[in-house]
C-alpha cells in the first residue's frame, strides 16, 4: 500500500515529462524515418564533395553514436526505427490513460468526501 501511494506521487509529478518524452521522441523518429533517404544523399555529396578523409572518432564518442544509434533504433535499419515508434507511441498511451484513470480515480474520491469519507484521494 506503501508503495502504491508513492507510485502516486510520483506519477503526478513526473508524468507530464514523461508524456512530454515520450511524444517529442515519436515526433523526432517519425522526422528521421521520413527524412532518411534524404540524409543519405546529403551525405553521399558531402563524402564525394571532401577531399581529405574525416578524422576518426574518439572512443567516447564512438560509444555516445552508438548508444544514440541503439536507442533510436538506427542501428538495426528501418525495422528497427519502426520499433522505436511503436514503443514511443506505447508509452504515450498507457502515460495518457495512466493519467485518465488517475483523474476518474480523483473525481470518484472527491464525490465520496462530499458525502464525509476521506479526504485523501491516494488512500
Amino acid at each position: 500500500m506503501i508503495s502504491r501511494r508513492y507510485h502516486r506521487w510520483i506519477a503526478t509529478l513526473l508524468g507530464i515529462f514523461i508524456l512530454w518524452t515520450a511524444a517529442t521522441g515519436v515526433i523526432t523518429q517519425i522526422t528521421r524515418i521520413n527524412t532518411a533517404a534524404e540524409r543519405q544523399a546529403a551525405a553521399a555529396v558531402a563524402r564525394a564533395a571532401q577531399a581529405a578523409p574525416a578524422p576518426p572518432l574518439s572512443p567516447d564518442r564512438r560509444f555516445l553514436k552508438l548508444v544514440t544509434d541503439l536507442h533510436s533504433g538506427e542501428q538495426f535499419g528501418l525495422a528497427g526505427q519502426l520499433l522505436s515508434l511503436v514503443i514511443g507511441l506505447a508509452i504515450l498511451f498507457l502515460a495518457g490513460s495512466g493519467l485518465w484513470m488517475y483523474i476518474r480515480m480523483f473525481r470518484a474520491r472527491a464525490a465520496r468526501v462530499r458525502v464525509g469519507e476521506s479526504k485523501w484521494f491516494w488512500k
